[in-house]
């Protein structure tokens, strides 16, 4: 039976006494809590405590101490504790000192002293939380890995016998044929195997991304959003992972085949850029774009498969590297008859790759040599799908590496055609949720998983459709013929009657037959779109379902209205600008921009102290309420919020746009 226990470090007895009657009182039995008051005995007890087989969740330190501060005692938990959360309690803390035990001991929150027994209540709680939840996702993870090592072994084990086998046969031409028999009945094997495990997967993925998306449209607090942030991450990464165990076995197959439409280059880098700025901020790296100012305005490219290989190269590029840059170039050389050789480059300054292990990188389920699977994470797919892309494409990719300076990843596509015009690009017409309306009509949604009925309900029905749902072929077929709605969403794999046999009932009645269907389906087997668009479906979507498709499809068959940009609900993403002449006591508010916040503004973005940042966000919401300026609060708040969390990207975002806010007021600031 799991034992857990609670630890609370203070060198004021009234404290740890306090500390132990409250977290008695909330929870009971169900923790031993344990006080103590050095941090060399708390050491010492966790040392005792593990031994007994208690696993510590939280530890509570208080950071002025004698003979060990609380900052350098949580740092020393950390090395021994890494998962355990770390809670500084204090009154006198400074940001250096909270900023160490940031940096060095993974601080979870800071408790400020005296103690508001609401914070702190909440404190613990979400601490527990996020402690247990860590801990069930590395169990299922663990649990998870076994299996696939267990499968990984059995796989290998069949492999070696059916070489074995094939070995033997090897002298007789008809045992030879026999054997090359036994080989194609073994890929189609493993193609049914890849296809039924993505159909397996892709099933709970479907509920797992799609409410996912839901709540994100529903939840406003930050905390619970920071979760659900984590799962749409985790559900991504996961529906990747099988899409390029897909991608290779499709490419091996040569079943993958390029898909050119023209694409706009600027507009491509762009998009690139808005991907990774975020995770960029969050390792504080460089992100670099040199584009060729003579690039063509369109070139005929598969934008699905070039994106695919740049987000693999610059997500790369990112993980390797922890201080400096990340450079994406690209470049042209004209050749006859208006195509061009695009250049392309993502380079990087992180730990380079030595040059023995730069031919092996590009190999399936190869790593390099000494790298840690546990701290990088990857399956080795990556560059290998990349390298079989790009010569796909009929180009060949490069790398020049040196250890511990940086890499640098080169494309040449050749011969790229040009297109005539910018206007023969793909033009956005995607939908969401908040910007199209259905006229209402009945939708008949047919799913066996109540998760993916409910799933499209909940979409639909913010679009103002009504959905009715339908368990299996059987049900279908009754309920078009009661209702008779404007479209049927089918999906294709189902008890007593699938969805093939349903949708062949549906248009040999003449009374359904005009009801266009749409095949929702898991299943990505090779044959499988073929057969979907042989068997009478109007048309088909894969799982797990992208609701901007969904929609998409949905208005080539259903009347619709799409609402105008001011209709739709808009996030502000740039600092408000200013109006001079409706600010009164205009000139007494310019000298206190230049003498006050100017100053503070400096000192803020050069030294970024929290002190400093929090000082200079109050002072521009006090601004901002005495001469009647809404852009300075609007700037201020989310700044003075994001010192409480730590947002470090959001604080330098803000800080650069406070020149671009006052420039009507003083002009460009130097």
């Amino acid at each position: 039976m799991d034992k857990f226990a609670i630890l609370c470090v203070d060198d004021e007895q009234t404290m740890l006494n306090t500390l132990k009657k409250f977290l008695k009182q909330t929870f009971s039995d169900e923790y031993l809590i344990e006080v103590i008051d050095n941090g060399q005995e708390a050491l010492d007890l966790i040392d005792e405590l593990w031994q007994e087989g208690y696993e510590i969740p939280i530890v509570i330190a208080d950071y002025i101490m004698p003979q060990m501060k609380g900052d350098e005692f949580l740092r020393r938990v950390h090395a021994i504790l890494p998962k355990t959360r770390k809670i500084m309690l204090t009154g006198q803390a400074t940001i250096d000192g909270v900023g160490y035990a940031i940096n060095y001991a993974n601080l979870y929150r800071y408790i400020t002293k005296p103690l508001e027994v609401e914070d702190f209540y909440l404190t613990m709680k979400e601490a527990l939380n996020s402690y247990f939840q860590t801990r069930k996702l590395e169990q299922f993870y663990a649990n998870l890995e076994t299996k696939i090592v267990a499968r990984t072994q059995e796989l290998q084990k069949k492999n070696r016998e059916l070489e074995q086998e094939i070995c033997k046969r090897q002298q007789i031409e008809a045992q030879l044929q026999q054997a090359k028999e036994k080989a194609d009945s073994a890929n189609r094997a493993k193609s049914e195997f890849l296809a039924n495990m993505s159909h397996e997967i892709r099933t709970p993925m479907n509920a797992v991304l799609g409410f996912s998306d839901i709540l994100a449209t529903k939840i406003t607090d930050k905390q619970h959003k920071s979760y659900l942030n984590s799962i749409q991450t985790a559900g991504k990464s996961l529906l990747t992972l099988i899409n390029d165990i897909l991608d290779l076995s499709k490419i091996e197959a040569g079943r993958l085949d390029i898909q050119y439409e023209p694409v706009q280059p600027l507009v491509f880098f762009t998009e690139l850029q808005q991907i990774f700025s975020q995770s960029m901020a969050e390792k504080h790296l460089k992100l670099i774009i040199e584009l060729d100012e003579n690039l063509p305005k369109a070139l005929l490219l598969d934008e699905t498969r070039l994106r695919q290989v740049l987000l693999n190269l610059i997500g790369n590029a990112i993980k390797f590297t922890d201080s400096g840059y990340v450079k994406l170039c690209a470049d042209k050389i004209y050749t006859e008859n208006d195509h061009v050789d695009l250049i392309l480059a993502v380079e990087d300054s992180g730990i380079g790759i030595p040059a023995d292990q730069q031919a092996l990188i590009f190999e399936s389920f190869k790593q390099q040599d000494g790298q840690s699977t546990r701290q990088y994470g990857g399956t080795g797919l990556g560059l290998a799908i990349t390298k079989r892309l790009v010569e796909m494409m009929n180009g060949q990719i490069s790398l020049e590496s040196i250890p511990g300076k940086g890499s640098r990843f080169e494309i040449i596509l050749r011969k790229v055609e040009m297109a005539t015009t910018t206007q023969d690009a793909k033009q956005n017409h995607s939908f969401d949720l908040n910007n199209i309306t259905f006229e209402k009509v009945q939708v008949l949604a047919v799913d066996d998983i109540e998760s993916n009925r409910h799933l499209i309900a909940e979409y639909l029905s913010q679009v103002n459709l009504e959905v009715i749902c339908a368990e299996n072929g059987q049900e279908a077929l009754l309920f078009a013929e009661e209702y008779h709605p404007a479209l049927i969403l089918m999906d294709i794999r189902m008890p007593e009657m699938n969805g093939y046999e349903a949708t062949k009932h549906l248009k040999d009645n003449p009374n359904t037959a005009d009801i266009p269907v749409i095949a929702l389906t898991a299943s990505v087997a090779w044959n499988e779109k073929a057969s979907i668009e042989a068997r009478g479906f109007d048309s088909f979507l894969a799982k797990p379902i992208n609701i901007s498709e969904l929609l998409s499809e949905l208005s080539h068959y259903l009347k619709y209205t799409k609402k105008a940009i001011a209709d739709v609900p808009q996030v502000v993403t740039k600092v408000d600008t200013l109006n001079p002449e409706n600010i009164a006591n205009l000139s007494e508010l310019r000298s206190k921009i230049e003498q006050e916040m100017m100053p503070l503004w400096k000192k803020a973005s050069i030294m970024m102290k929290m002190d400093v940042v929090i000082a200079f966000a109050e002072k521009m919401i006090t601004l901002g309420n005495k001469y009647n300026v809404p852009a300075f609060i609007y700037y201020g708040e989310p700044l003075q919020e994001s010192t409480q969390t730590f947002d470090i990207a959001h604080i330098q975002k803000a800080l650069k746009e406070f020149p671009v806010l006052v420039k009507p007021l003083i002009g460009n600031v130097e």
